[in-house]
């Protein structure tokens, strides 16, 4: 039996997409960027590959931004305030890994809905284990402390197009497993921007800087 929200939420999703290009960067003027609100919540640290310079880490990720394509007038859709649709309907703003030391990168990120408010705000909810290159020191086993770094930035677009604002300060880690090996120290987050000698554009990136500590008792146990 179709109900009467199952019916507005038809035509809303109709009414959205219907001339929706996602292929346009969705600025409300084009001299003006898209800002991107990223988080990361680190779940998981899965491996430290001293070998190979790689740690693998279980992630969330938390993309927002205001799409000026995706308004609508709740009143005239039964009420509806938020809709669900999958993620390769819209835009989306292509961040990636830069330091990434995984092949098959384009299945690490698990495809999911976008959330689209009434006002036009997205909310872009993703999983991913990523693997990313790292400078492992094991010169003071088993005593040792790593620094790993997960740099995030658009592909191909400068800061005036699209500009990263990071979310918070320290990254998400309320729902983060303790690792049987390492002591997950801190993580910490911070905003670059890079300009070249080619360009006067800014860009920007969001890079988390994650702080290990070798569990000693780990080693002798093995």
């Amino acid at each position: 039996m179709i109900t009467a929200r199952d019916e507005n939420e038809y035509r809303l999703t109709k009414y959205l997409l219907s001339n929706y290009d996602k292929s346009v960067r969705p600025a409300r003027h084009t001299s003006e960027p898209v800002n991107v609100t990223f988080g990361l919540a680190l779940t998981q640290i899965i491996d430290v590959d001293e070998r190979n310079q790689i740690l693998t880490t279980n992630c969330w990720l938390n993309q927002i931004w205001l799409d000026y394509g995706l308004l609508w007038n709740h009143t005239e859709f039964g009420g509806i305030k938020v809709v669900r649709i999958p993620a390769d309907k819209v835009w989306r703003p292509d961040i990636i890994l830069y330091n990434n030391a995984d092949s098959q990168y384009n299945n690490a990120i698990l495809s999911t809905n976008v959330i689209i408010s009434s006002d036009g705000n997205l909310t872009w909810l993703s999983s991913a284990i990523f693997r990313s290159s790292c400078k492992i020191n094991v010169a003071w086993f088993p005593f040792d402390e790593q620094n790993c770094s997960m740099k995030f930035a658009s592909w191909s677009y400068d800061g005036f197009r699209v500009n990263v604002i990071i979310q918070t300060k320290e990254g998400d880690l309320s729902n983060y497993v303790e690792n049987g090996e390492w002591d997950l120290i801190t993580m910490l987050v911070e905003r670059n921007e890079v300009y070249y000698s080619c360009c006067q554009e800014p860009y920007p990136d969001v890079t988390f800087h994650i702080v290990l500590r070798r569990r000693p008792s780990s080693t002798c146990s093995t």
